[in-house]
């Protein structure tokens, strides 16, 4: 059985990844764990209060934290009946990252799921910190991001821009691979070119990429590099009818730190499209 993490603030729109995270595996049963971080009220009431009340103090805070998940699971039972999942609730007074990636390697997670903004994302704001730092900072775990009013529907099409510049750790694949077998998706791997040109490596990289792929839908599309790299992308997200976007994420390289910026945050700009963040290994 799959292991989901979704944290949330209490807000319409983490309820809503909740439940797009319950719908997605609606065919295959999973565990779905909700986690909640206290950790700013906390810090704000330790800071108000003397010694000797702080752990009354602390009680309460996480005797309100419990109710307040346990009212999300029922909620979410009652709009999702009969999906046959196993709902988990864990409160903590930890960061969001060290919580995720403490649970996460407690739990055999498998997924984190989250919504792009919580309580007060402004519409201006791309993507919310929390879900920054989470692709930031969060180890192994492919993350699924939810923009706010996103409605779930079945994933039919999967959009994969890569390079093919690095070798592709199997490990890395698998979530994308499941979700396309569950849905039975057909995935669209998308290389962005700027010449003609491909080298060894590159050949060497694609084909042993498409034997990882042996077993779902899939072809390689070669596209011409539009405006910049996010509009490129976004065009074909959009004419594709594209269901999700997934997206190998690469640390300490300054192109994947481009790469990031304008594309991992702004493509957030498309409100109907989740996207797959992949930590590579």
């Amino acid at each position: 059985m799959k292991h989901i993490l979704v944290p949330t603030d209490f807000s319409e729109n983490a309820y809503q990844a909740l439940i797009y995270a319950t719908r997605l595996f609606e065919n295959n049963p999973c565990t779905i764990h909700i986690l909640h971080s206290m950790e700013v009220q906390a810090s704000r009431l330790t800071s108000r209060v003397d010694a000797g009340r702080s752990e009354q103090v602390f009680d309460d805070l996480y005797d309100e934290a419990d109710r307040k998940c346990e009212e999300v699971k029922a909620r979410l039972i009652e709009d999702t009946p009969g999906c046959g999942h196993t709902f988990d609730v864990i409160s903590t007074a930890m960061s969001l990252t060290r919580a995720l990636n403490r649970i996460c390697a407690q739990r055999e997670v498998d997924l984190v799921v989250m919504s792009t903004k919580g309580q007060t994302g402004a519409k201006e704001v791309i993507m919310g910190s929390n879900a920054v730092k989470v692709i930031k900072k969060i180890r192994k775990i492919p993350v699924l991001i939810i923009p706010p009013n996103t409605t779930f529907e079945p994933i039919k099409r999967i959009v994969f821009p890569t390079a093919f510049d690095r070798p592709y750790d199997p490990a890395d694949l698998d979530e994308l691979i499941f979700l396309a077998k569950l849905h039975d998706s057909e995935i669209k791997i998308i290389h962005i070119r700027e010449d003609n040109s491909t080298n060894d490596n590159q050949r060497m990289n694609l084909d042993s990429l498409m034997q990882m792929m042996a077993d779902v839908t899939c072809d390689v599309e070669w596209l011409e590099l539009g405006d910049s790299l996010t509009a490129t992308i976004n065009r074909y997200v959009a004419e594709q009818n594209g269901d999700l976007l997934a997206i190998i994420y690469y640390k300490h390289n300054f192109i994947v730190q481009l790469f990031r910026e304008s594309v991992v945050k702004k493509i957030g700009r498309s409100p109907a499209t989740p996207y797959l963040v992949i930590p590579a290994s």
